[in-house]
């Protein structure tokens, strides 16, 4: 009796051949990828095997950090320099520099003027050519002070050499300006200048 109670019972189920909710029918789900799918809530409607993938929803961010750009390339400019004094990355001529971007950032003179207060990074590569035995230091000046970084190098035969600098300038204020700088520690040769890049962006404001 109770065999046939229990037989009776699933009978609807047979007879119809559906599952009833919120059962899953795992016949359906034939490779193991699928199967882990129904534990992403991202699919819906798992039953009848179908695939239900949202769609992405893209935001485009619309604040633009004030950032700028300056470089030069195939450059044969030569800094003269005296043994120990600071001279600056400039044409002889007038600015080296070419200004490849700038928002909310002036860039003039080979020198950047900050316009919004806040903190800022700064990146800058140079790529020169010295003499033998030359001891090369690149430094950068904020209000045409000296700052806390700078690089440091030596070349030899008339080789070509590379300085890069990353600098953090925090509480800058609207008008703060920077500036670069080259010295001589070992003579009185000078640089020739060849390309360089300079990249800034303020983090946040202030």
């Amino acid at each position: 009796m109770k065999k046939i109670l229990f037989i009776l019972l699933f009978a609807p189920f047979m007879l119809n051949a559906q599952t009833p909710a919120p059962l899953v029918d795992l016949s359906e789900y034939h490779d193991d990828n699928r199967i882990k799918e129904m534990t992403d809530l991202n699919f819906t409607n798992i039953t009848d095997g179908t695939y239900q993938i949202p769609a992405l929803k893209v935001t485009e961010l619309d604040y633009a950090p004030p950032h700028a750009s300056m470089a030069f390339a195939d450059s044969a400019e030569v800094i003269a320099c005296t043994e120990d004094l600071w001279s600056k990355v400039t044409g002889n001529a007038g600015a080296l520099f070419v200004t490849i971007d700038q928002d909310d950032i002036t860039v003039a003179r080979d020198s950047i003027t900050i316009e919004v207060d806040g903190d800022y990074m700064l990146v800058w590569n140079m790529s020169f050519r010295g003499t033998a035995s030359d001891i090369w230091y690149a430094r950068i000046r904020k209000n045409n002070v000296a700052s806390a970084f700078q690089m440091q190098r030596r070349t030899a035969n008339a080789d070509t050499g590379n300085m890069g600098l990353n600098a953090y300038f925090d509480h800058m204020h609207a008008g703060d300006d920077l500036s670069f700088y080259i010295m001589n520690t070992a003579d009185n040769d000078d640089m020739t200048l060849q390309a360089s890049q300079v990249i800034i962006w303020m983090l946040h404001p202030r």
